[in-house]
């Protein structure tokens, strides 16, 4: 999403990622109509997955397998190591099922190299661009560890991983440490780099969202509107790097209640990544999912609810079924069903994202907590107050003793508010009132009075406007 260059790949002359030669003929064999070939070994069997990347169709069919045979080839026959995060066709980086498996396959190519040499390293930054935020956070320490020492605090490579692991401590919930190491990394970035280079613009574009997550959002929206005139002016309006910036003055919009102009923005924004990327590619989903969201913040369920089920058909097709992309796309389905005044078509979606969540191992627990947060929900709304109250209670709980979570995060937060909600619906309105107090107490605080999610506590606690629950 940020281009070749930001994932450690090795570039030619101009900073452009050189091309291999191809050295291995394509061909078609008969197949059933609806079958995908792999476009490398020319079969049918077995799992055949798009890469990702901005290949499509028959061009971007393959087994994993045949693409870790193919980059090791080229690394054992000409030293190219490229091949492990870039399309050779294409030039654009794996992304999804493939990008995974590939960065956990270059790992242990190089596993036996010196615990600095550049190679390893790069390979362990790719994975952990891959990978959950929690095993990226111990891979990117170890690395700017590594760099701090063998390449000096101020070098562009030592910064751009403390850029990455800042995003680290943000995803979570640890948005003071973010603030505090982003903001050290953009001033020593300006005062080391070219105003316009690659990694500070990036680097401001996350210090704009540490702003806004820390309740901050006019600071965030200042840094957000001047950067995107720095990337179209140095990248293009229809760059992937200026489209980022634009998904992040959407966010931006959207947390400071201007709901319509971030449905604006984001509208665009959907635009131009189909026609740029792609409509199955990885960033036209996540732009897609975007728009779901906000559709729901303007109580527009049942748009939010289309959008999102054409999201899960294309995510089915890049990354297969059972994907953690996947599932949380599905349990967005069943919560806009829920909002939408229907828990008895919601709940069953609800749960079964939460059994595949919990039996998939490595899934985010801190997206495990959300899908439990909003089943507890769904109890509510169907009136089964005592079962919601207990999921509720027990995921509290559990987010509270997460150390990257803690009562300041805004899953924490979310899911005392369906806590107090439930304890109200119950009857034990006094509890549940305090619990929305304190809730909202924090909301105020940490993320601002004018975020959606402080809004939404605010008028729970206003006079209790609860939605009346359906009997069962």
């Amino acid at each position: 999403e940020f281009g070749t260059e930001w994932r450690g790949v090795q570039l030619g002359a101009g900073g452009v990622a050189a091309a291999a030669p191809r050295s291995w003929a394509v061909g078609r064999l008969p197949r059933g109509p609806s079958a995908m070939q792999c476009l490398i070994c020319l079969s049918d069997e077995g799992e055949v997955v798009q890469k990702g990347c901005h290949c499509r169709g028959d061009a971007g069919a393959v087994h994993v397998d045949c693409l870790i045979e193919l980059a090791t080839h080229a690394a054992d026959t000409r030293g190219d190591w490229q091949h492990w995060e870039v399309c050779s066709t294409c030039l654009s980086p794996f992304n999804g099922k493939a990008a995974v498996r590939l960065a956990r396959a270059f790992v242990a190519k190089v596993s036996d190299l010196d615990r600095d040499d550049p190679l390893r390293t790069q390979a362990l930054i790719y994975l952990a661009c891959e990978t959950s935020t929690t095993e990226a956070e111990t891979i990117f320490t170890e690395v700017l560890e590594i760099q701090t020492r063998t390449h000096g605090p101020s070098h562009r490579e030592t910064l751009w991983t403390a850029h990455l692991l800042a995003g680290t401590y943000q995803a979570h919930g640890r948005y003071t440490e973010a603030l505090a190491l982003q903001e050290a990394t953009v001033t020593t970035m300006e005062e080391v780099l070219d105003p316009d280079d690659k990694a500070l613009l990036s680097a401001r574009c996350d210090l704009g969202r540490c702003f806004r997550y820390t309740g901050n959002v006019e600071a965030g929206l200042a840094i957000l509107v001047g950067l995107l005139e720095a990337r179209k002016r140095t990248t293009g309006p229809e760059h992937p790097d200026t489209i980022n910036v634009m998904d992040e003055l959407a966010s931006a919009y959207r947390d400071s209640g201007r709901i319509a102009d971030a449905i604006a923005i984001s509208t665009e924004i959907l635009a131009l990544r189909r026609r740029v990327s792609g409509k199955a590619h990885a960033t036209t989903l996540y732009s897609m999912n975007s728009l779901s969201i906000l559709h729901m913040k303007q109580e527009q369920y049942a748009e939010a609810e289309a959008i999102a089920r054409e999201v899960v058909t294309l995510q089915v097709e890049v990354d297969g079924e059972g994907h953690p992309h996947v599932t949380t796309t599905r349990h967005n389905v069943g919560l806009y069903a829920l909002l939408d005044g229907r828990p008895a078509e919601g709940e069953p979606i609800l749960r079964a994202a939460l059994e595949v969540a919990t039996e998939t191992d490595g899934f985010d627990v801190m997206l495990i907590h959300f899908f439990s947060a909003s089943l507890g929900l769904a109890h509510t709304r169907l009136g089964r107050h005592a079962e919601a109250v207990a999921i509720l209670r027990e995921t509290h709980k559990k987010q509270l003793a997460n150390g990257s979570l803690g009562s300041q995060h805004p899953s924490t937060l979310r899911t005392a508010c369906f806590l107090g909600e439930a304890l109200v619906a119950q009857g034990q309105v006094d509890e549940g009132r305090a619990v929305l107090e304190e809730t909202l107490a924090i909301q105020t605080r940490v993320l601002g009075v004018d975020v959606y999610d402080t809004r939404e506590t605010a008028a729970r606690l206003a006079g209790c406007k609860l939605p009346a629950a359906a009997a069962d």
